[in-house]
C-alpha cells in the first residue's frame, strides 16, 4: 500500500493499477462534495444518499457485469465509498505493512476484502514470535493448530510444528491462538494500548478483562484476534 505525499502524506491508500508515472489510488476522502464547513478535512466515507439528498449529479459507472462499482460526483469518482485519486508515482512510498487503523475504511467498508485481510495478517505477523500458538485458517488442515517456528518474510510463510511434523505455511493462512488468561495487549481498532487478560475464547473474536482507572475492571469483546498480542513481547506504535 502507498503512503500519500505532499500536503496528504498521511494517508494511506491502495493501489488500483498503476505505470512507471502514474498510479490510481483508492483512500478514504477527506472532503465529499456534499460537506458541511465541520466536516472538511474529515475522514469518512462518500455516502451516495446523501449525494442524492442534497440533489447532487450522480453519474453511475458500471462494471462490464453491469453492476455500479464507481460513482462520479462533483468531479471526483468515488468506489465503495473511497475516493479514487490520479497521482504521479513520485508522490508515492510503499508501506509494506500499514497499521489497520490507517486504512480502517478500506476494512469497514470491504474494499477488495481479500487484500485487506492479507494485508492486516501480515501486520499483526510483525508480532509473532518462535513457539507462539497458531491455527491454520485454510486448506485441508484448516482448524489445525500449533507453534510457531521460522518465519520467512521474503517468501511470507512460516514453519508450524503440528503433530510431530513441520509445515510449511503462508503467513496469510495462519491466526495467532490465545488461551484464556493470557496477558495481551491490542495492536488496533478502538481499544488500541489496552492491556488486560483473555476470559473468553470464541470463534473469530476474544473478550478481555481490562484495568481502568481507579482500579475498576471492564470486559472488552474485540471481534479479530489479529489486534492482539503477548505483554512480554510488546512492540507497539500505541
Amino acid at each position: 500500500m502507498p503512503k500519500l505525499g505532499s500536503n496528504q502524506k498521511a494517508y494511506i491508500g491502495y493501489v488500483e493499477t498503476s505505470d512507471e508515472h502514474n498510479a490510481v489510488v483508492i483512500v478514504a476522502p477527506c472532503q465529499r462534495p456534499y460537506d458541511i464547513p465541520e466536516h472538511t478535512n474529515a475522514r469518512m466515507e462518500f455516502d451516495v444518499e446523501l449525494a442524492r439528498m442534497v440533489n447532487l449529479i450522480l453519474e453511475p459507472i458500471s462494471s462490464p457485469t453491469g453492476a455500479v462499482i464507481v460513482y462520479s460526483c462533483g468531479g471526483q469518482e468515488f468506489i465503495h465509498g473511497l475516493l479514487r485519486l490520479r497521482l504521479s508515482v513520485h508522490h508515492l512510498e510503499v508501506v509494506k505493512y500499514p497499521h489497520p487503523d490507517d486504512i480502517k475504511y478500506h476494512i469497514t467498508l470491504e474494499f477488495n476484502r481479500k487484500c485487506i485481510e492479507e494485508t492486516v495478517k501480515l501486520f499483526s505477523a510483525q508480532f509473532w514470535r518462535e513457539m507462539d500458538k497458531v491455527e491454520i485458517q485454510e486448506g485441508d488442515l484448516k482448524g489445525m493448530t500449533g507453534t510457531l517456528g521460522d518465519i520467512n518474510w521474503n517468501q511470507h510463510s512460516a514453519t508450524v510444528f503440528c503433530e510431530n511434523n513441520a509445515l510449511d505455511c503462508s503467513l496469510c493462512e495462519l491466526c495467532r491462538s490465545f488461551s484464556i488468561g493470557d496477558a495481551v495487549k491490542v495492536i488496533a481498532g478502538p481499544f488500541c494500548g489496552e492491556t488486560g487478560y483473555v476470559v473468553i475464547v470464541n470463534k473469530g473474536s476474544i473478550v478481555l478483562v481490562v484495568m481502568q482507572e481507579g482500579g475498576v475492571t471492564e470486559n472488552v469483546s474485540l471481534a479479530n484476534k489479529f489486534y492482539l498480542h503477548h505483554l512480554n513481547v510488546h512492540r507497539s506504535r500505541c
